[in-house]
């Protein structure tokens, strides 16, 4: 005990000295209890332990007031809001990709200011485009402007970095690369092998499971798409893609008795597993330091467990909390931290007494495989409640949310934990070697990753899923822990509290044993889970397999444009990619079956961001035999590092103009209409009305596709008698007023009508104008927004045609 209160004293000093200053004498203070010590035997020890307390809490102290960094012309903060300037530095972590940018963090070594070079010492957090190709340790020069970090009103954003060591931010600056690999080899080995972990779960799954999978796997959540972010949010569960110190005890807590109930106690082999395991985990996710500490965490726990003394593990663990708060004192005020230090204390503290009053009465010499299931199942949701018991205040305070659902949806969402964290790695690590093998345990993975997707989406539709906004204060967080505290003291003198529960759980667990298999044989269990997993594979495909229609979709992808056209022989063409790398690909996962990852033709109808910053990820993703270019382009950044990427890969490049025509078998036929061998010039808007515009049709039904199109086009093709008719129109330019003329919509007389534009985008798609138009003309139920209704889908057999929706 003497250890545990040593380590609170620092813990305490740390704290202390974010508010008071002592002199650096101030310990010599401490030394003069150890004086009374030396002539009083009977409190020696007691005098001992106060002193070694008091010289902790001064150390604490003067240990925060020297890690203050100065905000002199060394430190790179001094510098900002001073306009324009150049850093030079090293990447010191892997840079995390976006929706549309870039994230990492740079040390800082030397600045230039109005010409004048000097020396300095910081990191600076920086958002850069996506398309760059950066890596860890790479020296680069930034020119842009130093910025504070921003503050929000329900997070202190400006705090959160600051906690991180991070004080200054810089958005979009001009970036040089000056040296690759620069730096410490070992990490950049990991990290590497990271990104290839990555490249090759990106290729072997469809979307969202693939990014779901990095998320779990890797920590990287940057792909995720928003609404499934949200519905984590709102289910509280996003610690477990969070790779965080709560995400890991729930881990622990999973791992202790599965390998229990493999390997027995003896040897104490799962100690060995589960300590192997975690570090693994640690390694694959890039060793970031909230992760790093936890591990440290439970590490120590583990080997209490090893040496027998687990009464001792919350000292071990204060302790290795107290170094931690020694190496790096604001570590103390990181959410991170303290969410970590929490839930393992909630691991050791809370959740011995969940499981026994969960096993309340049940027979210890039972082996039965139910009873084998149902002790994991115990101990999982026991690690997972205990650590929301443990956590809840802080996340309240620092979130101010809270999910009502967050305990059931974890509960039922952690069964395909286990099989997501091994067909994952499986996946990833074979599609490396080999990416056919890796496809092939993606498919797997594809069902454990739909599972826990769906899951998660079920609990996030409740209506009262979570409670945001709530304003919870710090005293009230004391005062939960204070309870708290006391319940576990005195948890072993009320257990007969939870008397009527027991009993309730005893009666359950009793009926459930009537319908047990008494004799089932474990090759019997592998066989039938085996065939169960076949099984579901197979329906899957069959109902994912070509139907035999065509399939039209105007995919959700927020402000820009991406549409999938699926043949009733399963060809796919992709007209766009969209506005970010992600949107297409997730959206394309939700229609594409698992097992089809090509995309036979990929037409970009012109160089524009919102048409084409999707283009890597499908690229990377998707097999592309073919792309589809117009004459028409435009030298932009973005632009050229496409080319280079198709170049590279190396990717034929067709170029299209009107009167080409492709056939799609079975009779469809899909014809080129724009732009013109003589590309338009002077229009104002050249790009625009140079861009591809598309007819598709089969039999009696007809699609026009015009890209961003806008009036000049629409003339030029009623002029040249172009064939515009067609049963559905998907309306240019994102229903601009630059687009869709009552000429142009009166020769096309569509049927029904589909707008992709984000929820929200700073030019006012569609315009009022053109909806009143469209509604009028086709009717206001057949006109379709994404925005508001998601990816729309039409579907024909060549002579009626149906549509779907989807909800955004």
């Amino acid at each position: 005990m003497s250890l545990l209160y040593v380590s609170v004293a620092w813990l305490i000093g740390t704290l202390a000295g974010s508010v008071i200053a002592v002199p650096a004498w101030a310990p010599a203070v401490g030394l003069l209890l150890f004086i009374p010590a030396i002539f009083i035997g009977s409190r020696r020890r007691a005098l001992i332990v106060c002193g070694f307390c008091l010289l902790a809490l001064l150390g604490g102290i003067l240990r925060y007031q020297s890690s203050v960094p100065p905000t002199d012309n060394t430190s790179l903060q001094f510098y900002n809001g001073r306009g324009i300037v150049r850093v030079e530095g090293n990447i010191s972590n892997p840079p995390e990709t976006q929706k549309t940018s870039v994230e990492f963090r740079l040390s800082a070594n030397s600045i230039t200011v109005d010409n004048l070079t000097c020396g300095v010492s910081g990191d600076v957090l920086v958002h850069a485009p996506f398309y760059k190709q950066l890596h860890y340790g790479d020296r680069i020069r930034l020119t842009g402007k130093l910025e504070n970090p921003p503050q929000f009103n329900e997070f202190d954003y400006r705090n959160y970095l600051s906690n991180q060591g991070i004080y200054s931010i810089i958005n979009y600056p001009r970036l040089e690369i000056l040296e690759t690999d620069n730096w410490f080899s070992p990490l950049s080995w990991i990290y590497d092998l990271r990104s290839r972990l990555t490249d090759s779960l990106s290729a072997c799954l469809p979307e969202p499971q693939g990014s779901l999978a990095q998320a779990i796997l890797l920590g990287i959540r940057g792909s995720l798409p928003q609404s499934l972010v949200q519905s984590f949010y709102a289910t509280g569960t996003t610690h477990l893609i969070a790779i965080s110190g709560m995400n890991l005890t729930i881990i622990l807590g999973m791992m202790l008795p599965l390998t229990i109930r493999l390997f027995g106690r003896r040897n104490q082999v799962y100690i060995w597993l589960s300590l192997l395991f975690i570090w693994l985990y640690t390694i694959l996710t890039g060793l970031p330091p909230t992760v790093v500490r936890a591990t440290i965490m439970g590490s120590v726990f583990l080997v209490a467990e090893l040496l027998g003394r687990q009464r001792n593990a919350v000292a071990a663990m204060s302790f290795a909390g107290a170094v931690m708060v020694a190496i790096e004192p604001r570590v103390l005020w990181d959410t991170s931290f303290q969410l970590s230090f929490l839930s393992m204390l909630g691991l050791v503290l809370i959740s011995p007494y969940l499981i026994r009053m969960l096993n309340y009465g049940t027979r210890s010499d039972t082996k039965s495989y139910i009873q084998s299931v149902k002790g994991v199942i115990v101990t999982t949701f026991a690690a997972t409640a205990a650590a929301i018991i443990a956590t809840f205040p802080i996340t309240t305070l620092n979130f101010r949310t809270f999910s009502l659902v967050g305990a059931p949806a974890t509960f039922f969402a952690m069964p395909s934990f286990p099989a997501i964290m091994v067909t994952s790695m499986l996946t990833a690590f074979t599609g490396v070697i080999w990416q056919p093998a890796g496809i092939f345990f993606g498919w797997i993975a594809w069902l454990f990753l739909s599972y826990f997707e769906l899951i998660v989406k079920l609990f996030s539709a409740i209506p009262i899923a979570y409670v945001s906004n709530i304003n919870i204060q710090p005293w009230q967080v004391i005062a939960y822990y204070a309870v708290l505290t006391c319940i576990v003291i005195t948890a072993k003198n009320r257990e007969r509290v939870f008397i009527f529960v027991r009993l309730l759980w005893n009666k359950t667990w009793h009926y459930l044993q009537a319908f047990q298999i008494k004799s089932l044989k474990p090759y019997i269990r592998w066989a039938v889970l085996i065939l169960f997993v076949a099984n579901a594979l197979v329906w899957t495909a069959y109902i994912t397999a070509p139907d035999g229609k065509l399939h039209v979709s105007i995919l959700d992808v927020g402000q820009g444009e991406s549409i999938l056209i699926r043949t009733p022989d399963g060809q796919n063409i992709v007209v766009d990619a969209g506005p970010d790398q992600m949107s297409a690909c997730t959206s394309l996962g939700k229609k594409l079956p698992f097992w089809d990852g090509k995309i036979d033709l990929l037409i970009l109808t012109h160089m524009q961001e919102d048409h084409i910053a999707g283009s890597f990820e499908l690229l990377h993703k998707y097999k592309v035999p073919t792309i589809a270019l117009s004459p028409f382009n435009i030298d932009s950044s973005l632009s050229r590092e496409l080319l280079k990427t198709i170049k590279k890969i190396p990717l034929p490049i067709q170029t299209i103009y009107e009167g080409q025509q492709m056939s799609l078998g079975r009779d469809v036929q899909l014809e080129v209409l724009n732009p013109p061998r003589n590309l338009r010039k002077g229009t104002g808007d050249d790009v625009n009305n140079n861009s591809i515009v598309l007819r598709l049709s089969w039999h009696d039904v007809s699609f026009l596709l015009t890209s961003d199109m806008g009036k000049d086009a629409e003339r030029y093709l009623i002029a040249e008698r172009a064939d515009l008719h067609s049963d559905i129109l998907k309306v240019g330019h994102h229903g601009s007023n630059g687009a869709t003329s009552d000429e142009f919509l009166a020769i096309v007389n569509p049927s029904a009508a589909a707008i992709s534009c984000g929820a929200v985008n700073r030019f006012g798609h569609p315009s009022k104008e053109v909806m009143e138009k469209l509604e009028e003309w086709v009717g206001s139920s057949n006109v379709s927004v994404t925005a508001a209704k998601g990816s729309i889908e039409f579907i024909t057999d060549g002579h009626r045609i149906w549509r779907q929706v989807d909800s955004p």
